[in-house]
């Protein structure tokens, strides 16, 4: 077979980068797994589908994953250190970074998939195993397609291998790329395994991405159908009792754990006795790199990347000002940055010789503050007052940590967000089941050396949980919000809340996903199906004619993004930020930005057809009549 990843690479995924290097091609290069380039025997297809399922690593994993992205523009949080902050001028299709590497990779992705699904009929190997081959490719190509198209919106459609180089591609609507992945999936779940071991695809993760392309696509019934199927499959339920690494154990970091802390500890998702896991990335600390398994190596750093910078912007207005302040804080620092400090949490332990506050936080740096929606208004009702997924040893608040300078007169005393200066960055609630992990190669020693980014997790891509809730979101959307409620209530009785009655809406499930999928489901992409398939049913007065100018997704942020909006008229608030010197920017949005734009530097290698650009960024008024059905 040709080295075909080359071609692909030069003529459209890495048009983006402006250059193409042997060095930068070579450790990506599927053709080169094995020296015979063994992609006509099942075995060597297999190489790939372990790759493919290694590289899902990059959603949830590492210094600015795409799980991030997923967040920063959502209901649920927005970005405080780095950019777009203000996304009316920070956002651009030349402004690179993720806008560029996000497209770049997806489309990788896609000829990996490609490969898969036209090697397929040709290797050495059974009925079955030819079958199969393809299901795993059309899989990958409906996981990759959904993330572009409810990311970008319009993209071009290339569902064959490519073996020239190709400066030509066309936009296809969102609509005919629906309508092919649809296709293809239905012939997918036929032939992936029923069972496999962890980090592999199943037949269930073939149904819950195809529920979400029957949600987008408006065919509710079958949603049902296939989130049905996925509810169904041999081997799986809901956990309901304590498994895994902790029972049987003391961790005194974790007091008192319960099922929903064993869901997410370290190894949990991917622990045998675990029947809520679909997909997961296996993320080892001992693997080489993950392109010959479908594991990997290399920290979360989810530490770094989702925990407020607790030990800065705390000061003791009784103590002397000093130099360095967080934002102008008034007095002296009562918080430690670094190795040193006091006292863990109340619920942790209140003896400064035993426990340092950093081992139990790690060092995070602030650059996510979620939004009042997330960290107070979805657990206000009581029903949620003994949650155990807004509880300890799960999610504590920030007046659980305390303050560990010594010489203050604050020492040992709660937080309190009335001596924080810096309430953006420095002030936020703990998701401590989901975000803090130890990393078994940085333990704790006298020398200093500390966890402070976070260690090696495996991760959900698909659990159990999210199917009850798109049966559920399906169901409200046939008129049957009754009928939701006995999923809605499967989620919330399970975590220790109380079951609620009557008739479910959308505003129940999506606040149902935020409380149970938070960091597992990509949020933003989540709004922009729904504001799909409002317009496409032309519900609420939204259309697909009008989706750059008025969407479901905007008039969300208005009502539950209080940085962004004034919640309560739903105007933009114009809320100003900065690092303290002269990097101050306002918060602000426009309904085009349901879409990011498609990079400037894909558009213009294209040389021998034109690539749309979403509506409202500059570029626009080129654009061409997409491919559509």
């Amino acid at each position: 077979m040709k080295k075909i990843f080359l071609y692909t690479t030069i003529s459209f995924l890495v048009i983006s980068l402006g250059a193409c290097s042997k060095s930068w091609l070579q450790p990506n290069d599927p053709s080169d797994l094995s020296p015979n380039n063994a992609y006509n025997t099942y075995q060597g297809c297999i190489g790939l589908v372990n790759q493919l399922c290694g590289d899902l690593r990059s959603e949830s994993m590492g210094r600015n994953s795409n799980m991030k992205w997923a967040y920063e523009g959502s209901d649920l949080a927005v970005l405080v250190n780095g950019s777009p902050r203000n996304w009316n001028t920070q956002m651009i299709p030349s402004m690179g970074s993720k806008i560029q590497d996000f497209w770049n990779y997806s489309y990788q992705e896609i000829s990996y998939a490609n490969m898969l699904t036209t090697s397929a009929p040709s290797i050495k190997g059974t009925q079955d195993q030819i079958n199969q081959i393809r299901a795993y490719g059309e899989f990958f190509l409906g996981y990759w397609y959904y993330r572009l198209i409810t990311t970008y919106g319009d993209v071009p459609l290339v569902t064959t291998q490519i073996t020239s180089p190709k400066l030509d591609f066309q936009t296809s609507t969102k609509q005919r790329i629906i309508t092919k992945m649809i296709n293809l999936l239905n012939d997918a779940v036929q032939y992936l395994p029923l069972n496999a071991q962890p980090g592999q695809v199943t037949r269930a993760a073939g149904y819950m991405i195809l529920t979400k392309f029957y949600l987008m696509d408006g065919q509710f019934d079958k949603a049902v159908q296939t989130s049905t199927a996925v509810i169904n499959s041999p081997g799986l339920a809901l956990m309901k009792t304590r498994f895994g690494a902790l029972v049987g154990t003391t961790n005194a970091k974790i007091p008192n754990p319960n099922v929903m802390t064993d869901l997410f500890y370290k190894y949990n998702p991917a622990n045998a006795a675990n029947t809520e896991q679909i997909l997961v990335v296996l993320n080892d600390p001992y693997a080489s790199g993950g392109t010959s398994t479908s594991g990997g190596g290399g920290g979360g750093e989810r530490m770094r990347e989702f925990l407020v910078e607790w030990y800065n912007g705390q000061y003791d207005q009784a103590q002397p000002n000093q130099t360095g302040l967080r934002l102008n804080g008034i007095g002296g620092k009562t918080t430690i940055d670094g190795a040193t400090g006091g006292p863990g949490p109340f619920s942790f332990s209140t003896d400064p010789t035993l426990n340092l506050e950093i081992l139990w936080t790690g060092r995070g740096i602030g650059a996510q503050k979620k939004t009042s929606y997330f960290s107070s208004g979805i657990w206000s009702d009581p029903a949620f007052a003994r949650d155990m997924r807004h509880s300890s040893p799960n999610w504590y608040p920030m007046d659980s940590l305390v303050c560990n300078v010594k010489t203050s007169s604050l020492y040992g005393k709660r937080l309190s967000k009335a001596n924080c200066s810096d309430t953006i960055r420095c002030w936020d609630d703990i998701q401590y089941n989901k975000i803090v992990v130890d990393d078994e190669k940085l333990l704790p020693n006298v020398s200093g050396n500390y966890n402070l980014l976070g260690g090696f997790q495996d991760w959900y891509i698909y659990r159990l949980a999210e199917a009850y809730l798109m049966r559920a979101e399906a169901l409200v959307w046939l008129g049957r919000g009754a009928d939701a409620v006995a999923d809605l209530n499967m989620i919330r009785t399970r975590a220790g809340a109380l079951p609620m009655a009557g008739v479910a809406t959308l505003d129940d499930v999506l606040d149902e996903r935020a409380r149970e999928l938070f960091l597992e489901e990509f949020r933003r992409n989540e709004m922009v199906r729904i504001a799909f398939t409002k317009a496409k049913l032309n519900q609420d007065g939204y259309s697909l004619a009008t989706l750059s100018t008025k969407n479901w997704y905007y008039d969300r942020m208005t009502k539950k993004n209080n940085i962004f909006f004034d919640v309560a008229t739903g105007n933009p608030r114009h809320f100003a930020y900065g690092d303290g010197g002269s990097n101050v920017l306002t918060y602000e949005m426009s309904p085009f930005h349901i879409f990011w734009p498609v990079p400037e530097s894909a558009i213009n290698a294209n040389t021998k057809a034109q690539l749309n650009q979403n509506l409202g960024y500059v570029g626009s008024e080129k654009n061409v009549p997409p491919l559509d059905n």
